[in-house]
């Protein structure tokens, strides 16, 4: 029988109301499950109190009926804000049993089989010990290992069903009846994580249960040791609890070791770059590298070449030639860029008239040489073997940006996250939302992506029409398009200007600037750059005659 929690009857040792309570001398109700003894001689055993029968089996099965009454076909529609008590095997009978919310452990199975690529999110929540259903841990278990391995796109009901039977677990899942029967139970991708962080805060309270009842069994053991009883139950109590209790919380001294390395990592690099590297001598210079838990917005008017230095530093990045505390990186630097204007064709191409130095028009026209055949080639096969991940759905929300980012943060370490750009992303708060709420979601989420995957994001953004108004047309913060929030989360803000878009006669074309208008660890200021238009790559000005520093 499950039972909500609203619905629970008193304990069996608080006498209805209505009923006067039982003499003195009477004996304890005969019924299965009960946490009464009938005397100190007759102990009951550690199963008998438990609520969670022991770890390796996972949680005995209920009868069948009771169970088929809590998983119903109505699903997580039923009462899914309510945690269930499910009887164990050890409480047949008793009208109290474990708390879970079978429901809830349905709906999430349900979302990341229909949309494992948005309900991916939830994977970090949750363990398949947490599932208190036995048929749920081992599914989850699959589905886990499916998406950390492989590409989400490509798991399905079929797929989890070859590896349930691979496993040779697949009839104690239920088989395909009740994976099929999970895929109609319609969970929403979308509270998929609150799904997962509710079946684990449940399972937290069984842990401290089951513990308490241990301890309850031990203490009717023959000949206990009084301090030896309350030492392995202190013990036994704080491990449970502290199991429940998921902050971030660490003693400073933790934080104090880690800045004290930093310091001396500066000391050792000679106060260069102690992030991670560009690729670009004279931004590095600027801030120090990049670093992890950064959002750095870089916002250009149309035609500026944001993309393009976007691009210029994911690639660097990616292919680990900048340095890492002032040495070469010795590791693949993961990347994954988000391209809601252009699609993954343009951005590759882009990609391969950077590193073969061969023209985009060129490129795109198939007017090549064939030594440009030659570099090209070599290029492409530099570019397959990068940690370098493209992404160019359109319109992506916050919630979309971040589970994406995590999936891609379990195959290797994401040393840049960039986002082209932040304007053409959408909130998740329908319409109803108004714009500048909207362009606040994103900027908050986009700054926690930074700060839980220990990343720099960089977000490009548009400028407004105002810089074109004005007759110096640098553009500055106020120029941001919905700025308040962005200008309130980014760590950065750099804006990329070519003065020769307005100035064509007075101005050289290659001529361009990244102004540094905001940046929270360090200094601000203007960086003059290079720009190959017809490769669409920037340099510094002293990379131009010396290209070894950018890898090039």
């Amino acid at each position: 029988m499950v039972e909500t929690e609203d619905e629970l009857p008193p304990p069996d040792d608080v006498p209805p109301p209505d009923e006067a309570p039982p003499p003195d001398d009477a004996p304890p109700p005969d019924e299965p499950g009960s946490l009464l003894v009938e005397d100190v001689d007759a102990p009951p055993s550690t199963e008998d109190v438990l609520f969670l029968p022991p770890e390796d089996d996972g949680p005995a099965p209920i009868s069948e009926a009771d169970f088929d009454a809590a998983i119903s076909s109505e699903g997580p529609r039923r009462r899914r804000g309510s945690a269930t008590r499910a009887t164990t095997a050890g409480a047949a009978s008793s009208s109290l049993g474990p708390p879970a919310n079978l429901d809830l452990e349905r709906a999430l199975l349900s979302a990341l089989l229909v949309s494992p690529n948005k309900a991916a999110i939830a994977l970090d929540a949750v363990q398949p010990e947490d599932f208190y259903d036995r048929r749920h841990r081992l599914i989850f278990g699959a589905l886990r290992r499916l998406l950390q391995e492989g590409d989400e796109q490509s798991v399905d009901i079929y797929v989890v069903l070859d590896v349930l039977e691979r496993e040779g677990v697949l009839g104690d899942t239920g088989g395909e009846d009740y994976l099929l029967e999970l895929v109609g139970v319609g969970g929403s991708a979308l509270a998929a994580e609150n799904y997962a962080r509710r079946i684990a805060q449940l399972a937290a309270v069984r842990r401290v249960l089951t513990a308490a009842h241990r301890i309850q069994a031990r203490g009717y053991e023959r000949g206990v040791d009084p301090d030896s009883f309350v030492s392995e139950a202190q013990q036994d109590l704080q491990t449970a609890v502290e199991s429940a209790v998921r902050g971030h919380y660490v003693h400073i001294g933790e934080v104090v070791g880690d800045v004290y390395r930093e310091i001396l990592a500066k000391r050792d690099a000679g106060g260069d770059v102690v992030g991670i590297s560009t690729g670009f001598r004279d931004i590095d210079r600027k801030l120090m590298g990049l670093h992890g838990t950064d959002l750095f917005i870089l916002a250009a008017r149309p035609a500026m070449g944001k993309t393009a230095l976007a691009l210029n530093i994911a690639l660097n990045v990616a292919r680990g030639r900048g340095r890492i505390a002032g040495q070469p990186s010795e590791h693949p630097r993961g990347v994954l860029f988000f391209s809601m204007e252009m699609g993954r064709d343009q951005l590759v191409q882009r990609l391969l008239s950077q590193l073969a130095n061969v023209g985009l028009s060129q490129i795109r026209s198939g007017k090549i040489t064939v030594d440009d055949e030659v570099r090209l080639r070599e290029a492409g096969e530099e570019l397959a073997e990068l940690p370098f991940y493209i992404d160019d759905e359109p319109a992506l929300s916050p919630v979309d940006v971040r589970a994406r980012a995590k999936r891609v943060a379990m195959r290797v370490p994401l040393a840049l996250v960039a986002v082209d750009y932040l304007q053409l992303m959408r909130g998740t708060g329908g319409r109803g939302q108004s714009r500048e709420q909207e362009i606040s979601e994103i900027s908050r989420s986009l700054k926690g992506v930074a700060k839980e995957l220990n990343t720099t994001v960089l977000a490009l953004s548009q400028l407004n029409r105002g810089v074109e108004s004005r007759a110096d047309k640098r553009p500055m913060m106020s120029d941001l398009r919905e700025s308040g929030a962005i200008e309130q989360d980014a760590d950065i803000i750099a804006f990329v200007f070519r003065g020769h878009y307005y100035f064509p006669d007075s101005v050289d074309e290659h001529r361009a600037e990244l102004i540094i208008a905001k940046h929270r660890a360090g200094e601000i200021g203007n960086i003059e750059l290079h720009f190959d238009g017809s490769r669409t790559r920037f340099s510094t000005m002293e990379d131009r005659f010396d290209d070894r520093y950018a890898g090039q």
